[in-house]
């Protein structure tokens, strides 16, 4: 109760000095949104996607889906979930 009482003095402080708090959740939503997609696109699974997709085009069929089966059974079983970024240190 005692926290509750505290943060509705700072909403009150911060509208005072006007300060918009909707704007500020907002801003703040937005940055959530902007990092998760900034995650995402460094996630191992989109360049494992992103190399298949590539790789469709110059190989033949069956070769292909022996790299995916590879790719998506022990590449993506093992690192799925991880950044591109972070991996690279660890190899």
């Amino acid at each position: 109760m005692a926290e509750a009482r505290i943060r509705a003095a700072e909403a009150r402080a911060a509208v005072s000095n006007g300060v918009d708090a909707g704007e500020v959740k907002r801003r703040a939503k937005a940055a959530v949104e902007q990092a998760e997609a900034e995650r995402h696109a460094d996630a191992i699974e989109l360049h494992v996607r992103q190399h298949l997709e590539r790789q469709s085009k110059t190989l033949t069929e069956s070769t292909w889906k022996q790299a995916r089966l590879a790719l998506e059974g022990d590449v993506l079983r093992a690192w799925r979930g991880r950044l591109v970024a972070r991996s690279a240190g660890a190899m």
